[in-house]
């Protein structure tokens, strides 16, 4: 069978009128105060309305209701509108001239299915070129159209079925209206449609509240199961008249997880331990050491040995494509890529190529922008060369004179005959989103043993670094960390994951520090400086800005941060 695919076009958002009101349709409000088995409603005013009814409902998902929309009787099902024309003797409605349509709609919930079954009639002499076309317009409750597609109704002169949602190559979510019509005008005006039914299917609503009439503009409900997503509505309401009824609000909040005391406390290792997250697929666990820094201390940003590269040397170096699993960093970049026995570098460059040809290395991007941009490099390098000098700048700072000339801000380090240096530094152009570039002078091959950056602390502070982090299924609850820091200072925090109700990743706000001290009984827990600041480090002492949206990957056997 011939297959029809739409072009999708989305978000249409054209406020469609589904019927004849007088009264507008109230605007869906976002829900507030969500704990889960509690929320509040919340929509627009509608002027002249003297109360609303409202409508809120979860879907039974094991009770999928599957029905058929039968067009071949003179009389239409109650949820089914049209402005054509039963025809008695092919039991159907007949779409005739442009414009005409059908339109099934549900009382509540969305659609899981739809299938249209038609055909092509008074179509002598049709071709592709002259066909009559027809019209798919999905809308959801508020009669917003979301999505629409439009094919050649010829399509129905060979084929009697059509799969919407497959034509839209997904199940549009928040539909519960779809309206086809008829779209003959100019030279593609051949061919009439015939609506024999359609076949729909949707979750069966339960009801928490269905038409009750409230006044005022939100309205807030407990009681309510923490692990299902609800759905609101609102129509106005005058007298005997109500308006079209609003949109559909999803209401599918992800709760932030709650820690608890740790458990089994050692010398060397706890027990990390939290409540359950309603609607957690998987859980993300991070153990922190605490330390507490005092103003003018030096603390590494960024630390890169490249300890578990082990193949290649400065003589015989391995060619890579990237650095990714060589670096303890992601995110280093460069050309002419090579790796040696516990370093990252470059082959040989050349001039011949032009830029493509030069020999460079990038660090990932930084954040340098705190200490007022005073940083302090540290660097260990080679080059098998008899010499070679490196330029090292931040490729951001881009300093223009006054006659508009465009410079670097370059530190030189020169590797002198033995083929090895040592050198440190400080730099005062720090930023964020920075990289700083590594290139030899003389386009010779040259590796970087040890990459390592400082700044100074400002203030008094208190210190996160990221040791390690453990992912759990939906039914886990607690996790070790073990091999720690004799009687240290540690935190935890625990961060849920899930696929929300339209399918996408969702990470849950990160929980409150849970405290622990090794070797304390129960793991006590112990003060931690009030500061404006709690900068975190990840593994290797790179500075990051914010917890949120860390992710770990394993290469080469090992844990690495992004």
């Amino acid at each position: 069978m011939k297959k029809l695919h739409f072009a999708l076009v989305g978000l249409a958002m054209s406020a469609a009128t589904l019927s004849a009101q007088t009264l507008a349709t109230p605007e869906i409000g976002d829900y507030s105060d969500f704990t889960g088995s509690a929320f509040v409603a919340h929509w627009g005013s509608v002027e002249g309305a003297q109360s609303y009814l409202l409508n809120v409902y979860r879907e039974d998902v094991s009770n999928l209701l599957e029905e058929t929309a039968d067009f071949s009787k003179s009389t239409l099902p109650e949820c089914v509108t049209s402005n054509g024309k039963y025809l008695s003797e092919l039991k159907g409605w007949a779409l005739e001239k442009d414009g005409d349509y059908v339109e099934l709609t549900l009382a509540d919930g969305q659609f899981r299915k739809l299938v249209l079954a038609a055909l092509q009639y008074d179509n002598e002499g049709v071709t592709a070129d002259n066909t009559s076309n027809f019209l798919i317009e999905l809308y959801n409750a508020g009669g917003e159209r979301i999505i629409y597609g439009e094919g050649n109704s010829n399509y129905f002169a060979t084929n009697y079925d059509l799969d919407i949602f497959e034509a839209f190559s997904q199940v549009v979510p928040e539909i519960s209206s779809v309206r086809i019509s008829l779209h003959a005008e100019g030279s593609r005006n051949v061919g009439k449609l015939l609506v024999q039914g359609m076949d729909y299917a949707q979750y069966a609503p339960v009801y928490v509240k269905k038409n009750e009439r409230v006044t005022g503009t939100s309205y807030a409900l407990d009681g309510l199961d923490a692990e299902e997503t609800y759905f609101y509505n609102v129509s106005a309401v005058k007298g005997a008249a109500s308006s079209h009824k609003s949109a559909d609000k999803c209401v599918d909040g992800f709760l932030k997880p709650v820690t608890l005391k740790p458990l089994e406390v050692t010398e060397s290792s706890y027990t990390a331990n939290w409540e359950h997250t309603p609607k957690a697929w998987e859980y993300i666990v991070s153990n922190y050491r605490v330390d507490q820094l005092e103003a003018g201390e030096d603390v590494s940003v960024f630390a890169d040995y490249f300890k578990d590269t082990y193949v290649g040397s400065v003589e015989v170096p391995y060619s890579v494509d990237g650095l990714d699993g060589y670096a303890d960093h992601l995110g280093w970049i460069g050309n002419k890529l090579a790796v040696a026995e516990g370093m990252i570098g470059t082959t040989q460059g050349s001039k011949t190529q032009g830029y493509r040809g030069y020999n460079y290395l990038k660090t990932p991007v930084l954040d340098l922008s705190a200490s007022k941009g005073v940083y302090t490099i540290s660097l260990k390098a080679y080059t098998n060369a008899k010499a070679e000098t490196l330029n090292i700048y931040n490729t951001e700072n881009i300093i223009v004179d006054e006659s508009g000339k465009q410079s670097l801000n370059i530190h030189v380090v020169n590797i002198p005959a033995s083929g090895y240096v040592e050198a440190t530094w400080t730099m005062d152009d720090g930023m964020k989103d920075m990289r700083i570039a590594i290139e030899p002078a003389g386009l010779n091959s040259f590796f970087i043993d040890d990459f390592v950056i400082t700044q100074q602390i400002e203030e008094s502070t208190t210190r996160y670094t990221l040791v390690d982090e453990n992912r759990c299924d939906a039914e886990c609850y607690d996790t070790t960390f073990d091999d720690l820091e004799w009687e240290g200072q540690y935190a935890y925090t625990v961060k849920a994951f899930r696929f929300d109700y339209y399918g996408y990743e969702n990470y849950s706000e990160v929980s409150d520090y849970q405290y622990v001290k090794l070797g304390e009984p129960d793991g006590v827990t112990f003060p931690v400086a009030k500061t404006s600041a709690t900068p975190c480090y990840d593994l290797s002492g790179r500075l990051v800005t914010s917890l949120d949206g860390l992710r770990f990957y394993i290469q080469n056997g090992r844990k690495v941060v992004k």
